[in-house]
């Protein structure tokens, strides 16, 4: 608008998806999300809504992250998404009357018995109350987020 912009395009790019990769698998009920606005895109005022919808299911997508002006989101807790099905997720980008909306990925979540063995629910088991490297794989990654969050939410 009026010189606001130089050397970029004066409207919404669209987003491009940096987390989760395409397919992902083992992902948190709860995860973290990230995108990158369009290249020679200006302006502070965009705003990003994250949409996700059952894969294949004929669900209606629902905006987990509503209004973000940064370029990452967590979902929370009252919009965790349910355990061990796969999702579709992309993302839209306001500016004033503009909109875009990012091509879309699928990822799927954590299944309730890996979360349930995380967590210890599973009584006395190799992997009971293991809620750090839950899957015994040796990295601590996003598999094992789920046990972390019942660790933190216990002592809050």
């Amino acid at each position: 608008t009026g010189g606001q912009c130089t050397g970029c395009i004066d409207t919404v790019g669209v987003p491009v998806l940096s987390t989760h990769t395409d397919n992902a698998i083992g992902v948190s009920a709860t995860p973290a999300f990230s995108w990158d606005k369009a290249a020679n895109t200006c302006g502070t005022d965009h705003r990003y809504d994250v949409w996700v919808a059952r894969w294949q299911t004929g669900d209606q997508p629902q905006k987990v992250c509503v209004g973000v002006a940064e370029t990452s989101c967590t979902v929370a807790v009252v919009n965790k998404l349910d355990y061990g099905f796969t999702y579709q997720w992309k993302v839209t980008v306001k500016r004033g009357t503009d909109i875009a909306t990012s091509s879309a990925r699928l990822l799927t979540t954590v299944s309730q018995s890996e979360v349930n063995a995380c967590w210890g629910n599973l009584g006395a088991g190799t992997n009971a109350g293991r809620c750090y490297d839950c899957n015994g794989d040796g990295v601590i990654n996003i598999l094992d987020f789920s046990c972390f969050a019942k660790r933190w939410r216990e002592k809050i």
